[in-house]
């Protein structure tokens, strides 16, 4: 991984969205969804409560606990840039490792994002994966991506699809339940 200072990759832009990296003091106060919190430690408007993925918040600020190496590709906030509205997240599932995904995709990382419904059907999920991939392609050289999606959940399959991805398989998620393995390389 490159040495880098945090600010030279806490925000990443794009044409419409920031995706901000959110670090634990932040991830924290968004489990609770308690605003003094939030708003002391972040500028971006976080007005939908983040309840329905206090999970996942929790997962990600514990994979930063256990590997500091591991924030810049965790969760990060999606905003509007003309008026820094948080409309959902995206984040890795880990860094990259080579042993993660050794079996279908050597190298290759997980990528998960969530639109909140008051902003889908824009584009945005496009937009955001893109960047996080030209994102990690750039800061660490990979190629390989990875998405798992529900056979239940059109839009997602549907932006799988737009994106470039190619269904390579199915797993059994633990809490999820079925989901169909996407696959992209990019150069």
């Amino acid at each position: 991984m490159q040495c880098l200072k945090e600010h030279d990759w806490q925000t990443i832009s794009s044409r419409r969205l920031k995706l901000t990296a959110l670090p634990v003091v932040l991830l924290d106060a968004l489990v609770d969804f308690d605003l003094v919190e939030i708003r002391r430690h972040s500028a971006l408007d976080f007005r939908a409560p983040w309840t329905d993925s206090a999970d996942v918040l929790k997962l990600r600020r514990d994979g930063i606990l256990a590997d500091p190496d591991y924030a810049p590709w965790s969760l990060r906030a999606i905003s509007r840039r003309e008026d820094d509205v948080v409309i959902g997240h995206i984040g890795f599932h880990t860094r990259p490792d080579p042993t993660y995904l050794k079996e279908t995709v050597p190298g290759g990382v997980e990528l998960g994002y969530t639109i909140f419904a008051p902003y889908r059907g824009n584009g945005y999920a496009q937009e955001a994966c893109r960047s996080m991939m030209h994102w990690a392609r750039g800061f660490s050289g990979v190629t390989q991506f990875v998405l798992s999606i529900s056979p239940d959940n059109a839009p997602s399959l549907a932006i799988a699809e737009k994106l470039g991805f190619r269904q390579i398989g199915e797993q059994m998620d633990e809490i999820d339940g079925l989901e169909f393995v996407f696959a992209m390389t990019v150069d």
